[in-house]
């Protein structure tokens, strides 16, 4: 295999694109989904390249053998575990860190993967310093370069044994330059992270943004700017985009015979108790019914 093209039309497609990766996707704003993942296979590493067309909230683990190095290619940039990254910057991702990165319309980012053990040993970053950003343009213009090139030779055929090498010296470079040391994050940032947390361990209950306002002990305008702040997106529309995510997972189960068979079941599960409104919130995210996405109908 020399490249992976593939051109998604789902979340749930988009998060099974890169083999070996950890990810789901939920949609913020609606429309039709478009998304695109081009990957490139180089020795001990891989290139690849993502677009995807709404703005979106994506979960993510790193595997644990690999390090990855992002760059952010979106004009407005995005938010990685609530810290904002503009457009151009690049970022180091230890090997099996988990984040959370919110992104606006018009997503794109290029990235080099390598396996951990290609790095020398004292070069390998810890996993206790989770992201780091790297402030060199030069080393951000090479690697978009690099990204560009081998993505370009792999789709005539496999990379030369030379590509890992490459990848490996761009990785190293990265780590070198970046941060040396993150300043604390602000007592805003800290509350969110709970209440993110505390979200996606109850999306069954029918929350509100009140009560992710005691979570955190602010109230709720306070919250409202600390979501703006630190993630692009609101409370109530973080709230309502992860919940429907997870009802349409729910429903793409129950189509395939592994889960529930109503849409009823589905609504109550994830805190929908007004049916009606849930169906119409639902047809505005995804253009289509909840009962279309349960019989797998999917609308031309």
């Amino acid at each position: 295999m020399s490249i992976v093209a593939v051109t998604t039309r789902d979340a749930d497609e988009q998060a099974s694109a890169l083999p070996g990766w950890s990810q789901t996707y939920a949609q913020v704003t609606p429309g039709r989904f478009a998304g695109r993942l081009e990957l490139a296979l180089a020795g001990t590493g891989s290139v690849f390249r993502e677009a995807i067309n709404v703005a979106h909230i994506e979960r993510l683990v790193i595997p644990e053998a690999t390090v990855a190095l992002a760059l952010v290619r979106s004009p407005a940039g995005l938010h990685v575990d609530g810290r904002h990254l503009p457009g151009g910057v690049l970022m180091v991702t230890p090997a099996g860190t988990a984040h959370e990165i919110t992104s606006g319309p018009g997503h794109e980012l290029m990235a080099i993967s390598i396996d951990a053990a290609a790095l020398p040993e004292g070069e390998r970053p810890d996993p206790r310093h989770g992201h780091r950003p790297v402030a060199d343009t030069g080393l951000a213009a090479r690697a978009a370069a690099i990204v560009e090139a081998m993505l370009a030779h792999a789709h005539a055929g496999p990379l030369p044994a030379s590509a890992g090498a490459t990848l490996a010296d761009v990785v190293i470079a990265a780590i070198t330059t970046w941060e040396p040391a993150r300043p604390e994050p602000p007592a805003s940032l800290e509350r969110l992270a709970l209440v993110r947390a505390y979200v996606h361990e109850n999306l069954e209950e029918p929350l509100s943004v009140g009560d992710l306002a005691r979570v955190a002990g602010v109230s709720t305008r306070a919250l409202e700017a600390a979501f703006a702040r630190h993630l692009g997106v609101g409370p109530k529309a973080y709230l309502q985009s992860l919940r429907l995510a997870a009802t349409r997972r729910a429903l793409k189960q129950g189509a395939t015979g592994g889960g529930p068979t109503t849409v009823t079941d589905v609504a109550y599960r994830y805190g929908f108790w007004h049916l009606s409104r849930f169906a119409e919130h639902y047809r505005t995210m995804y253009g289509e019914s909840p009962h279309q996405t349960l019989r797998g109908v999917r609308p031309h």
